[in-house]
């Protein structure tokens, strides 16, 4: 192995995965800068202000699986045998929705009171936001887990085909003259994630085992490090986004 200043160099193959991932993440900057300039184009500011909200609750949700799931995956599981890293990876795709179908629940209930309460504008963004966080949760899951098993080509592939339909869904939805860009927006990025993030799932099928009983064990073996992330999550999230609110 070739050496600089008397380190070793890269393998060839680490090499190429940094510059994927690198690649992968201009690819994924340049698409919300994209997005951004594609809703300021195609909704009112009110519209825009909203879906600028409603996605920062849906990062914020993200942070928490990124503290509870994500973080502990990439952290636990490099040290396992094969069959254990599957059982304990495959225990948190499942188990992950044991914390985020209530999340969504309650917000779709925070939608029904708007909703009761005349506030048409707010309940459709919390309907919004609950159809498209599963999705999201899905495939946020799965770029971690490909990450974790050193196929950063499979995540690439994956957001390139993320953004070609999240495009292709809102000019649909603005060809349509759909009367809320924003809802629409939120709608199709939940979409356009569930599809990817079904995908993920086939792409995945030979490497994970589902059984029920690896999900507990690997929640809670989570839950003792992730805990201790959460409040750091809300307190970073709230520095980064309660201007949005303002």
């Amino acid at each position: 192995m070739s050496a600089v200043a008397g380190k070793p160099s890269a393998p060839p193959r680490m090499r190429t995965s940094v510059v994927i991932s690198v690649l992968d993440q201009a690819w994924l900057s340049a698409a919300n800068l994209l997005l951004g300039v594609f809703l300021i184009k195609n909704s009112s500011k009110e519209e825009y202000g909203s879906y600028v909200l409603g996605y920062a609750i849906i990062l914020f949700l993200v942070g928490v699986q990124n503290a509870l799931v994500s973080t502990q995956m990439a952290v636990l599981a490099p040290g396992r045998s094969a069959s254990e890293q599957a059982r304990f990876c495959s225990g948190l795709a499942i188990g992950q929705f044991l914390i985020f179908i209530p999340a969504v629940l309650i917000i779709a209930l925070v939608g029904l009171v708007l909703n009761w309460n005349g506030a048409a504008n707010g309940s459709g963004l919390a309907y919004a936001i609950a159809i498209s966080l599963l999705g999201v949760i899905l495939r946020e899951f799965f770029r971690s887990y490909f990450f974790l098993r050193l196929r950063p080509a499979a995540v690439l592939f994956l957001d390139i085909v993320f953004v070609a339909l999240l495009f292709g869904g809102l000019w649909a939805a603005v060809q349509m003259k759909f009367a809320s860009i924003n809802i629409a927006a939120l709608v199709v990025l939940g979409f356009a994630s569930m599809i990817v993030g079904l995908a993920s799932v086939f792409m995945a099928r030979d490497e994970l085992s589902v059984k029920l009983a690896d999900i507990p064990p690997a929640l809670k073996e989570t839950w003792q490090q992730g805990r201790w992330a959460l409040g750091g999550v809300t307190v970073t999230w709230l520095q980064d986004q309660s201007y949005i609110y303002l």
